[in-house]
């Protein structure tokens, strides 16, 4: 067996942050998306459009073969369209997808203001009243723009919520945003 002679903490140090960048260089470079990003952002569009559009978008995707943002962006779309297809939502596990790969930054943003629409869309159509509350909340504070429709929808079901749970004063404060809301204008 071969010695090799001792490599000073210096040199060693260089090579360890040459590797490292390196290493992040090749993180970099891989692509973030699958083949199925273009589909996943034409969907996105027509889910505000028509929603009917989406399914024959998301049905010819292969799931196995989609990336970690590819699939929060699924999960949203998914969940969406089986809600406003009026389709019981079995499992949480898309939208809760979603919301742990966006989570809450401290920008507002689109992606993750829907992942937690979709969570409490779920919620709602589950019984899960309090977990939808605070996914609606969560949403209403990551709308980047609040004309958004889903923005409207999200005072709309927090409404909802509140007179379900006769919290008549919050239900009537909620039901008041969602109608002085511009999309309900239109």
């Amino acid at each position: 067996m071969m010695n090799f002679p001792a490599i000073p903490s210096a040199i060693r140090a260089i090579l360890l942050r040459a590797f490292s960048v390196l290493i992040m260089l090749l993180v970099i470079s891989c692509d973030r998306h699958s083949t199925a990003w273009p589909r996943l952002v034409e969907a996105e569009k027509h889910l505000e459009a028509d929603f009917l559009d989406v399914a024959p978008l998301l049905d010819c995707l292969d799931a196995s073969s989609l990336t970690v943002e590819d699939a929060a962006l699924y999960a949203i779309l998914k969940t969406q369209y089986d809600y406003k297809s009026r389709l019981h939502l079995t499992s949480d596990s898309l939208p809760l997808l979603a919301t742990d790969y966006y989570g809450i930054p401290h920008r507002r943003d689109y992606r993750a203001a829907m992942a937690w629409y979709s969570l409490g869309c779920y919620c709602t159509n589950n019984g899960e009243d309090e977990r939808g509350i605070d996914a609606y909340l969560n949403a209403l504070h990551l709308f980047p723009d609040t004309l958004s429709r889903y923005y409207a929808f999200s005072y709309q079901n927090l409404g909802i919520q509140y007179l379900s749970h006769n919290m008549f004063p919050e239900a009537l404060q909620y039901f008041m945003r969602f109608k002085q809301h511009p999309f309900c204008a239109s």
